[in-house]
């Protein structure tokens, strides 16, 4: 429904979902997705059919992230066959992609969320930080995670996530830059000054490394 109201009216997908989701359940888009996160179980690996779910319930979604076809459809660049094929084919991706999901997920472990959504850095940035982190723990693997497999992740952990204006192709989520994931992400580029700060650091990297043995165990 909503992909097709985006494509009716014009309108970007986060929008539309805004639409439909008042219209169901007098909700923005962002606190309706809770919805569905409230009642799920709580899990700390997603298998198959939880991304299904996911799916199902964000039909922007893919394994890219939302859906950037549209903007080339709209342009000219791309007809709405060529559009529809490959956003079909890019869910159908998303749908087998556990593995980078995840790895999303253990470092979703360890991301603290907070009240409001965080503008300062998008689910693009943060699956990047995801890789620094899987090749930190087990440099042997391939840490690649898309950036829809992160959103969908975070979905899972129950974090919001809301699209800005002018960043389409993207999400934001409502975590803490103060997460004790982003302290160690940053001590791999800048090293800690203090002793307590590498004893901070070091403590999380025994954690980060001790979920991630039971994730691939």
């Amino acid at each position: 429904m909503a992909k097709q109201l985006a494509q009716t009216e014009f309108i970007p997908l986060s929008k539309a979902l805004d639409v439909i989701a008042h219209q169901e359940v007098r909700l923005p888009w962002h606190k309706a997705q809770s919805l569905l996160v409230d009642q799920s179980p709580s899990k700390k690996w997603m298998s198959r059919s939880d991304i299904k779910a996911i799916l199902n319930a964000f039909p922007h979604l893919n394994y890219w992230g939302p859906d950037k076809k549209w903007h080339e459809f709209r342009s000219g660049q791309i007809t709405r066959d060529e559009m529809e094929q490959d956003f079909h084919e890019n869910r159908a991706r998303l749908l087998q992609a556990t593995d980078e999901c995840n790895r999303a997920c253990l470092y979703l472990e360890f991301m603290h969320s907070r009240k409001t959504i965080n503008w300062t850095r998008s689910s693009y940035s943060l699956k990047h930080s995801v890789e620094n982190v899987i090749r930190y723990v087990d440099s042997s693997i391939n840490p690649y995670v898309a950036n829809g497999c992160f959103i969908c992740a975070a979905i899972f952990k129950g974090f919001e996530v809301e699209q800005h204006a002018t960043e389409e192709l993207k999400a934001f989520l409502n975590f803490s830059s103060r997460s004790p994931i982003i302290q160690l992400d940053r001590s791999f580029t800048i090293r800690p000054k203090s002793i307590k700060e590498r004893e901070q650091v070091e403590a999380i990297s025994k954690q980060v490394q001790s979920v991630f043995e039971q994730m691939v165990s």
